[in-house]
């Protein structure tokens, strides 16, 4: 995970930030969902390991928010969908990347696990019950 966490965008890194919290090798191509989920699925279990061992996981809940914040970003919305094509309602959704609009089901799967764990690793979810909507 350590090794991994060196690829996640941040301000540090003068990328974008529509590219904060994604994973990628630079700045030319967009940061890949379905890489970037995949690491904050297995983040959210190292964090779990973590904890069980009683040791430190600062660090790690740090980067899955930064991780959990991208994937949110890059869920594709009605009102943000300017590469989709016309009549087809993809809200919730996840494309390869901002400039690859298909969706397909491993980028959808791999993005939902991250952020379903992620938020429970964090303890997000799920939602106590005095912030339950009613």
């Amino acid at each position: 995970m350590t090794f991994k966490g060196r690829f996640i965008h941040d301000e540090l890194g003068g990328s974008h930030p529509d590219f904060w919290g994604g994973y990628g090798l630079g700045n030319l191509v967009p940061p890949h969902n379905t890489a970037t989920a995949g690491l904050g699925e297995a983040l959210a279990a190292a964090i779990q390991i973590r904890r069980a061992r009683g040791l430190d996981s600062g660090a790690e809940e740090a980067l899955l928010r930064r991780i959990l914040a991208f994937l949110l970003r890059a869920q594709w919305q009605a009102e943000r969908c300017f590469a989709c094509a016309p009549g087809i309602t993809v809200a919730g959704g996840f494309s390869e990347h901002l400039a690859s609009p298909p969706i397909r089901i491993d980028y959808v799967q791999h993005a939902w696990a991250a952020l379903g764990h992620g938020a429970q690793a964090l303890g997000l979810w799920p939602l106590p019950v005095s912030r339950r909507p009613r």
